[in-house]
């Protein structure tokens, strides 16, 4: 199933409304922050689970074109030296596709 706004609601509804779930994991521990790779995996983990558990949403692509990452600071992460021609969040969404699409 394709994602819509009412689809993506409800994964974040499930996620703010089960206890044992802290996301974002930066705002649930002092040892996180914005620009924590650590933090950034267990959010995608914490989202992707329910994503497809309760949403029956197939589709990786749409998964890592709808996951908000407007949270996440790539900055410090950032190895370019100059301009480039796209944004952090955009070369992470392409690098989770690429990995994605790789046989295991």
């Amino acid at each position: 199933m394709a994602p819509t706004a009412i689809s993506r609601r409800d994964v974040f509804r499930s996620i703010a409304t089960t206890q044992y779930l802290d996301w974002p994991a930066y705002d649930s521990t002092p040892l996180y922050d914005q620009s924590s790779l650590p933090a950034l995996t267990e959010d995608f983990r914490t989202v992707s689970g329910v994503w497809y558990e309760h949403n029956a949403h197939d589709s990786v692509e749409g998964f890592v074109c709808q996951y908000p990452l407007s949270y996440a600071e790539f900055s410090p992460h950032d190895q370019y030296s100059g301009p480039t021609r796209y944004e952090m969040s955009q070369l992470f969404r392409a690098f989770l596709l690429i990995y994605s699409s790789k046989p295991s």
